[in-house]
C-alpha cells in the first residue's frame, strides 16, 4: 500500500487574522506536509498591515501558491437585474 502525502490548502482573504495562516505555514514548513497557499489581493494587503512579513516571505514557506482570481458578487445576479 502506498502512502499519500497529507495536503492542506490554507487560504488568506482579506478579513482581519492573516497572521493565523501566516502561523500555520509557519508551523507546517519544512515537515513533509504539502501546503496551498491561495491569496487574495485584499489578503495580500491585510497580510501587510497585520504582520511583519512581506508577500513573499509568505508565499515562500508554502508548497505551492497561487493568487486567487477576482469574481465579482454581479456574476451571482440574475441577467434580467
Amino acid at each position: 500500500m502506498t502512502k499519500t502525502a497529507t495536503r492542506l490548502v490554507v487560504g488568506i482573504s482579506g478579513a482581519t487574522g492573516s497572521v493565523y495562516g501566516v502561523r500555520l505555514l509557519e508551523l507546517l514548513h519544512n515537515t513533509g506536509v504539502e501546503t496551498h497557499l491561495v491569496l487574495s489581493k485584499w489578503g495580500a494587503r491585510t497580510l501587510i498591515h497585520e504582520t511583519a512579513y512581506s508577500v513573499e516571505q509568505v508565499q515562500q514557506m508554502a508548497t505551492r501558491r497561487t493568487w486567487a482570481l477576482p469574481f465579482p458578487a454581479d456574476l451571482l445576479l440574475p441577467r434580467e437585474w
